[in-house]
Order: structure tokens, then sequence, then C-alpha cells
């Protein structure tokens, strides 16, 4: 994972550490069956993604589920997508939070499972 956080910073922040990044980055929207994360449904959704020519991914970004999730549940959707990505695209991990505290636990749990970047707005 080290080898992929390296590579991603020198593809996408070759300047002063200053990322610029280009291209569709959309925000996934977080599957449910029952209440319950659908992580199945998300690596197919990942895929998906992938073989429809998305640059990366944003998992818990912008559609609306992000205050709704445990810190728990917010960590394992990073870690999922970051697994199903597989390096083949970068992921930019959503950490804002409706709450400062739980935006910096966010940024935290999202560096631990494995993305990239993390948006915090």
């Amino acid at each position: 994972m080290a080898r992929f956080r390296r590579d991603f910073h020198r593809a996408f922040c070759p300047i002063l550490g200053a990322c610029h990044v280009q291209g569709s980055f959309p925000a996934l929207v977080t599957p449910f069956k029952n209440g319950e994360l659908d992580l199945d449904t998300l690596k197919k959704l990942v895929d998906w993604h992938v073989a429809e020519g998305s640059h990366g991914l944003v998992p818990v970004g912008t559609t609306g589920e992000s205050p709704t999730l445990s810190h728990e549940e917010h960590v394992i959707v990073i870690r999922e997508v970051v697994k199903a990505a597989a390096g083949r695209i970068p992921v930019i991990a959503g950490a804002g939070r409706t709450r400062p505290r739980k935006g910096s636990a966010s940024s935290a749990g999202a560096e631990e499972a494995g993305a990239g970047m993390r948006r915090l707005w």
C-alpha cells in the first residue's frame, strides 16, 4: 500500500506536494441491503466505474450518507473501495462530517483504510 501512495503522490502531486487531480472522480453511493452495508454491490460498483473509464473514486463523498454512517462503517466503505480498486485508479476518501471532531476521526480513518487522498469539505 505504501508503494501505491508513493506512486499516487508522484503522479498527482509533483509540485511541492500540491495536488492537482484531473478527470472524472465520481462520488460513489454507498449501497445498503436490509439496513446493512452491501459490500458485494459496492465492489461491483467500483468495477463498473473502472470499466467505464472513471479516473478515480470518492467513497463517502458528497452523496449524503456520510453523516449517517458510524465511524466504523465509514472506514469499512473506504477500505473496501481501496481494496476493490486494487491500484487501478486512485481513491480520494470523503472525510467531511457534520462535526469537526468526527471529521478528524474520519480523516484518520481514511488514511488507515489506505486512501491516497482525503476530501475534507
